[in-house]
């Protein structure tokens, strides 16, 4: 993963949530699959992207990430949640939630 894709992504508008993860991180091993399997089943449209930190640390740098886990999502070129350390995954996908709904809803006026 390169800097420019990622920002690509973020500059295409999509519902995107960056992951930041660390390879000796136990929090982050354990969150990812359930943050993943939120996402999945609840925004079709948000992308999942896993940014291993200690390996990328150009992007965790460009992003202001000095901890991990770090959950940053986006919504039409802008960061709207910023979420670090251990994450209430339920607290989290509600707060997703309201800006994913509100999303949809500017999509289809």
């Amino acid at each position: 993963m390169r800097l420019v894709d990622i920002k690509q992504k973020i500059d295409k508008g999509q519902p995107l949530l960056l992951y930041f993860s660390g390879k000796q991180c136990s929090v982050c091993h354990s969150l990812k699959p359930k943050i993943r399997a939120a996402v999945t089943e609840n925004f079709p449209k948000m992308e999942f992207l896993e940014i291993a930190a200690e390996m990328h640390p150009e992007i965790a740098a460009h992003f202001h990430v000095f901890q991990v886990p770090c959950l940053l999502v986006f919504f039409n070129q802008k960061e709207y949640i910023r979420k670090g350390g251990n994450v209430s995954v339920h607290v989290f996908i509600n707060e997703v939630e309201r800006l994913y709904t509100l999303y949809e809803q500017m999509k289809s006026d």
